[in-house]
This record gives structure tokens, C-alpha cells and sequence, in this order.
């Protein structure tokens, strides 16, 4: 006889797990639901209450999840998720690691230091039958911009994309195995296209503009 225990235990060892980090909103959210909605199970972690209500809607997915809110930035937290995952003695499937920045004068600078960790991981696992993408979104509709002050800049007051398409190009490049995927608009593909023929002087001194306090309402005035 197999009871309901069993049963949702039996489920468990054939579902594939995720560990997803900031995960209470925005492209971390997004990209939490497309695991859940792939057949994952999930491991998630924010600092913030919103993780209570993600955690409900993921489960409305179709997934297991346990959720462990805590500050990442912390051994303490780092342990806490680590506990988490390892608590069921099952593989982790997948990462799916996002932390948004505080500080608009590290927006761009975190974006590059990233791309290349990334691509320095690939490399050093290329052996190991794991495989690194590098998630690049241009400006996108979640908390960030409130979180980082940047709400009255250039970059804060202009268009955004949708956290559900971004995550959705994440997903689809992480599960391909590439290494990174421009995520979002033509808009933000042309840009990063650019990016990589620019100056560094000329990116920073685009970068700034975009991100310099109250460049949003000098536009609008102009």
C-alpha cells in the first residue's frame, strides 16, 4: 500500500530541483515560475516578506517548494539556503542566482564584473558536466530602480521590459547550455551589440547619463 506521504515522496525523487535566489519579485519571481511551470521543484530565497506570497503562487504551479528568507549578503543566510537544498539529500538540478544591486553607480559595473565571473565559471567547469549562462537584461520592470534610488534618472523614468519575457529567454538559453542571452527588446540587443565596439570612456560616459541622478526629469524638461 502506498500512502499520501509516500506518494508526494515518490514525486519528489522524480522531479527535478531549482534553487532560485531573489525570488520574492521581479526577474527572480519570473524565473522561479518557469522552473515551477517546467516540472521543478523549487528552493527559494529573498529577504523580504514578498517571499511568503511568491511561495503561494509557485505552489499554485505545481510545485514543491520551501522557501527560506534570509540575507544572502550573510555567512548565516548563505548557510541557511545551503541547509535548505541539502535537506532532502537530492541533487540540485539547476541555479538560478539573481541579487539586484543597491547602488546606481555599480549598475553597469555589475553587469560586466558578472559577465565575466560567468564566463570564467564556464570555463573552469567545462569538464564537469555543468554549465554556466549569464543572464543579461537591460532595463526591466521590477523593484530595482525604487530599491537603487533611481526612479527620477534616465534609465528609472524610460521604457522597460517584462520580467516574465526576460526570464522566459533565461530559462530557454540556460536549458540550451549557452553562455549568456541578451534578454528582453531588440532595443536592449542592439545596445549590448554596441556596447562591444564602444570605448570603455564612451560606455561609462553613456552609462552615467543614463544613471545620473534627476536625468530623468532634465529630459523631460529639455
Amino acid at each position: 500500500m502506498t500512502t499520501t506521504t509516500d506518494t508526494a515522496a515518490m514525486d519528489a525523487a522524480t522531479r527535478p530541483l531549482a534553487v532560485v535566489t531573489g525570488a520574492s519579485s521581479g526577474i527572480g519571481r519570473a524565473l522561479a515560475r518557469e522552473f515551477a511551470d517546467h516540472g521543478f521543484d523549487l528552493v527559494i530565497a529573498a529577504e523580504d516578506d514578498e517571499l511568503r506570497e511568491a511561495t503561494t503562487e509557485l505552489t499554485a504551479h505545481g510545485a514543491h517548494v520551501k522557501a527560506v528568507q534570509a540575507d544572502l549578503a550573510t555567512f548565516d543566510g548563505v548557510e541557511q539556503l545551503v541547509a535548505a537544498a541539502q535537506s532532502d539529500g537530492r541533487a540540485v538540478d539547476a541555479l538560478a542566482a539573481t541579487a539586484p544591486g543597491p547602488y546606481h553607480s555599480v549598475y553597469a559595473a555589475s553587469k560586466a564584473f558578472l559577465s565575466s565571473l560567468g564566463q570564467s565559471l564556464r570555463q573552469e567547469l567545462k569538464d564537469s558536466g555543468v554549465t554556466v549562462t549569464v543572464l543579461m537584461p537591460g532595463p526591466t520592470d521590477t523593484e530595482f530602480f525604487e530599491r537603487a534610488g533611481m526612479v527620477d534618472t534616465k534609465i528609472g523614468q524610460g521604457p522597460k521590459d517584462d520580467p516574465a519575457e526576460v526570464a522566459r529567454d533565461g530559462y530557454e538559453a540556460m536549458m540550451a547550455g549557452k553562455d549568456h542571452v541578451v534578454a528582453g527588446s531588440f532595443k536592449n540587443k542592439v545596445q549590448a551589440a554596441a556596447g562591444r565596439v564602444m570605448s570603455d570612456p564612451a560606455k561609462g560616459k553613456m552609462q552615467g547619463g543614463m544613471t545620473k541622478p534627476g536625468s530623468g526629469d532634465e529630459e523631460q524638461r529639455s
